[in-house]
């Protein structure tokens, strides 16, 4: 009489594998799709983002364009930022007038930085901090 190791008989058998494959395999589809929706999401946030910091560095230099003091340009750029959806709980913004740095500095220009802090959803199981969005733009005045 032979006597079969229960283990080597439960390896052997082949009656529902593909179940058992299917619950190996699906935290890791699942994660895969839970991974690529937030980085998706996080693209999408940073089109938006650079977008609207485009647009705040056009409202400030045709404030500036108009003769607008330096306060009225800060203040049509904010503007246009929180009118187009910057959301400053989580972020915060920087207007320049004329730039400190860059091409543009010290020439009758308007440079525009925006910063958004996204908290991670999927990715927060492995890292902590926050995803950090930025974009910046200028729009130089020509008479």
């Amino acid at each position: 009489m032979r006597t079969t190791n229960p283990l080597r008989a439960f390896l052997r058998d082949r009656r529902g594998a593909s179940a058992v494959m299917m619950c190996v395999a699906m935290p890791i589809l699942v994660g895969g799709a839970g991974l690529g929706a937030e980085a998706a999401f996080w693209k999408f946030r940073q089109r938006a983002i650079q977008q609207q910091a485009d647009a705040a560095a056009f409202a400030g230099a045709t404030e500036l364009r108009n003769g607008g003091s330096d306060n009225q340009v800060r203040a049509a750029a904010n503007g246009s930022l929180s009118s187009n959806g910057f959301r400053r709980d989580i972020g915060a913004s920087e207007v320049q007038t004329p730039p400190i740095s860059g091409p543009f500095a010290g020439e009758e220009a308007v440079y525009v930085e925006a910063e958004e802090n996204w908290p991670r959803y999927f990715p927060a199981l492995f890292f902590q901090h926050a995803v950090t969005l930025r974009a910046n733009a200028t729009a130089e005045v020509q008479q």
